[in-house]
């Protein structure tokens, strides 16, 4: 395999053309099956800045209506260059969502070491979509950042971790009866909403559309209210170079 250098132009192009792959290979799917799904957080960003890649951003994200989410993961099958990457499929895997992964390459996050996973290659990340009830967002917010933390606090290994483990179960027992209540915004599910960003669901449907890399791809409706939600009302302004977050420690391909 040969590592990319992500300062040569050529090698970033190569990136590029492989995470459209993937986006393009999902698409079809998407539209094959009738799919709903949409960019979101880091490539929604770079599409509503300039319809391209943030330049830093070194995957792609989407996300999934909920029950075309649970379609796909049953349905849907990994071939000769796609693995889809599930905790299902990939014992070291304890997301709760899913990677597409493009077989014939390695992509090492910051604090991973090769061969943590099966497949471990230049990836898609697809978020399964949660629509919360209508009660005031401030005490939906409340109740996301309860979830996630008494999950956390919940995996010690003490009277504390057993007692954070009841009430998370409790929390769980609360987004159960929540699927029967009248809905209001989207997001991501409670356990990794951690932005605890909340979007009204009249933004999203009916989706729109945003050209991304030459290419009209399904949006949010208001995108720009969504943004805002997750990223602030200066959402359109790039990152200091401090601030700018990537993915990868090294990226290997297979020409």
């Amino acid at each position: 395999m040969r590592q990319l250098e992500l300062k040569k132009p050529n090698d970033v192009k190569r990136l590029r053309e492989i995470q459209l792959f993937l986006l393009d290979w999902f698409d079809k799917k998407a539209t094959e099956n009738g799919y709903e799904y949409w960019l979101d957080f880091g490539t929604l960003l770079g599409a509503a800045r300039n319809g391209r890649f943030i330049p830093w951003d070194d995957d792609i994200d989407i996300s999934m209506d909920p029950i075309s989410y649970s379609h796909f993961l049953s349905n849907c099958k990994s071939d000769d260059l796609v693995f889809i990457q599930t905790s299902i499929n990939e014992k070291n895997y304890n997301e709760n969502y899913i990677k597409l992964r493009f077989r014939k390459s390695l992509f090492i996050e910051h604090g991973q070491l090769p061969g943590v996973y099966a497949e471990q290659g230049i990836y898609l990340d697809i978020f399964p979509s949660y629509y919360y009830p209508n009660l005031p967002k401030a005490l939906v917010k409340l109740l996301i950042f309860f979830t996630y933390k008494t999950e956390l606090a919940g995996r010690k290994k003490s009277l504390i971790g057993y007692l954070m483990k009841m009430l998370y179960q409790c929390t769980n027992i609360f987004w159960y009866i929540a699927k029967k209540m009248p809905k209001k915004y989207f997001g991501q599910t409670p356990l990794d909403n951690w932005y605890r960003s909340l979007t009204s669901l009249d933004c999203l449907f009916p989706l729109g559309e945003i050209e991304f890399e030459g290419r009209m791809y399904p949006s949010p409706r208001d995108y720009g209210q969504h943004l805002e939600a997750l990223y602030g009302k200066n959402y359109l302004t790039p990152l200091s170079e401090d601030k700018r977050y990537t993915h990868a420690q090294a990226i290997m391909i297979d020409d």
